[in-house]
């Protein structure tokens, strides 16, 4: 790295500091064809670099050359971005590049906030289902014993069974099974989750369990409200 300035002083410094070398400012326009990268940023009104400045040097080259301006006002003739190999960046294009890097993040911010309220949306509807986990539990427990029992008397009945045999049994029992706990566990969940009169939702569910045998007691959660919704996304930014 080179390192220009009025003041060779200065130059020196950041070049100890970053491990480059330096030169004066009125030095530095004679090793352009040296350099491949330039950044200037120079308290001056007219220009720095010139295109006359440039002709020379550029010509002398055949790879390109990136001048990235961050002078205000300028500190390079915009006419230099006319020759080949000489690529031209300013203050303008770097606000064009953050303007469209704020405008991805405004997007992305966006989709952020949607995926939020949908998982805020679903934990909600988890959390209303938890109620009748232990109803849920003992549906399944009551099927697997009566899936179990219901295996072990055809194996007394058909005691030459083979193990293949045997496996076919223990597979379609327990796909039956699964079957036929499949709609009452819907139901139960779709009880607790979408109906909001709270003894409206006691009743139903106090008539499913007695329907399907349940003796479970079913212990109530607080709902999460929508001003909790709301603060959490608040809370991050959404």
């Amino acid at each position: 790295m080179l390192f220009a300035n009025r003041s060779f002083d200065k130059a020196a410094e950041l070049a100890v500091l970053f491990n480059g070398s330096a030169c004066s400012l009125q030095e530095s326009f004679g090793l352009i064809n040296r350099i491949d990268i330039l950044i200037c940023s120079v308290d001056k009104k007219d220009y720095l670099l010139r295109s006359s400045d440039m002709m020379e040097p550029v010509s002398k080259r055949n790879h390109p050359i990136y001048l990235i301006d961050l002078g205000v006002p300028r500190n390079v003739d915009p006419n230099v971005a006319e020759f080949d190999n000489v690529l031209l960046y300013d203050m303008d294009h770097l606000n064009g590049v953050i303007d469209s890097n704020n405008r991805r993040r405004m997007e992305e911010s966006h989709k952020v906030r949607l995926m939020i309220k949908k998982e805020l949306a679903e934990f909600n509807c988890w959390k209303q289902t938890l109620p009748v986990t232990v109803l849920i539990r003992e549906l399944l427990e009551n099927a697997s014993q009566i899936e179990a029992e219901a295996i072990r008397k055809i194996e007394n009945k058909l005691p030459d069974l083979t193990d293949r045999d045997r496996q076919i049994i223990h597979k379609f029992a327990k796909m039956i099974s699964s079957q036929l706990t499949r709609q009452p566990i819907l139901m139960l969940k779709e009880i607790a989750s979408e109906i909001v009169d709270q003894d409206k939702k006691v009743e139903y569910l106090a008539l499913a369990s007695r329907i399907l045998g349940l003796k479970s007691e079913v212990e109530f959660f607080p709902d999460m409200k929508q001003t909790l919704l709301n603060e959490t996304l608040k809370e991050t930014g959404s």
